[in-house]
């Protein structure tokens, strides 16, 4: 029997539950007016929402319920009041953890906000099945990176990725476990992204995909830093990937989790498993209907026309 994606998500809570929800916009997952006992985080007011998406016919507006804390800056445990700290019962979110720049610093807020046993569970976008297709996963170094630096804003490395490898399968941005069609990218030329990237606002919050995962990568991240010290959480449950995301519920880790041994073995099999999922992305590729061969055969051209050009140099 297949698992809904409301439950993968909201299993073990009830509307009594106290819940923290980041970045509701206009979908919200715990919505009071459902009978939640929620609170939102948003980067915007209600009414900016609204007026955000008003033009959006595809878009609800009636949906956007009330921000109760609205987060445009520092850590999100400051834009909650003291008081609330360590008093929700669970935080959840929806395509929100890679837009924020600082990855460290979110858990470590959450574990300021959240009971000792508190849970997090989030739907976060593989990148195998959207339009970060093209752009590597993201790597614990460059996570720690960003924290150590204080990152309140994306890099202009996430920024300029975005625009130059965003992509779209067809003509949509977000697919499933299919077999691709016609790849595309969103900004068609260098030149373009050139221009685009130029006009783009040096100080203010630029949004973009600042983190790319699988759900190995992702899980690896988490083990690797919970080891390190840096957060306090844990891989709980991850579901595999449905349509664009997959699911992955924490827990704050008390102690050590595992053994040395058990967790370098465990070290090993999650990169062993990104790998994998990055080979399945390719088998995806391959299976694409009559067209592995022309691709290779634009490869052996690529390849020739290099050689070439090596000759005449």
């Amino acid at each position: 029997m297949a698992v809904s994606r409301e439950h993968k998500i909201l299993h073990g809570l009830s509307k009594a539950s106290r819940v923290l929800e980041i970045g509701a916009s206009f979908n919200p997952l715990v919505p009071k007016r459902k009978g939640w006992t929620s609170w939102t985080v948003d980067h915007a007011t209600r009414a900016e929402l609204v007026e955000k998406y008003t033009s959006d016919s595809s878009v609800d507006v009636s949906k956007i319920e009330e921000v109760d804390f609205v987060w445009a800056d520092g850590a999100l445990d400051s834009a909650v009041p003291t008081e609330m700290h360590g008093t929700f019962d669970a935080c959840v979110s929806s395509h929100a953890i890679e837009h924020i720049p600082d990855f460290v610093g979110f858990f470590v807020s959450l574990s300021k906000l959240l009971t000792p046993d508190g849970i997090v569970a989030m739907a976060v976008p593989d990148k195998r099945f959207c339009f970060d297709y093209f752009r590597p996963v993201s790597s614990t170094g460059r996570i720690l990176e960003a924290h150590l630096n204080g990152a309140t804003r994306h890099a202009f490395a996430a920024r300029f990725d975005q625009l130059v490898y965003g992509c779209k399968n067809g003509e949509i941005i977000a697919w499933g476990q299919t077999p691709v069609g016609k790849m595309s990218l969103v900004t068609p030329s260098l030149a373009e992204a050139r221009g685009l990237l130029s006009s783009l606002p040096s100080r203010e919050y630029v949004d973009c995909h600042a983190w790319q995962f699988t759900p190995a990568s992702f899980e690896l991240i988490i083990l690797e830093l919970q080891a390190l010290g840096v957060i306090d959480f844990h891989v709980a449950r991850s579901f595999p990937s449905a349509g664009c995301e997959f699911i992955v519920r924490l827990k704050k880790a008390v102690g050590n989790i595992a053994t040395e041994v058990d967790r370098e073995a465990q070290r090993m099999a999650l990169l062993e498993r990104s790998v994998e999922e990055l080979g399945e992305q390719a088998d995806y590729l391959r299976a694409r209907g009559g067209l592995g061969r022309p691709l290779a055969r634009r490869w052996q051209a690529y390849c020739r026309l290099r050689f070439m050009a090596v000759l005449l140099i």
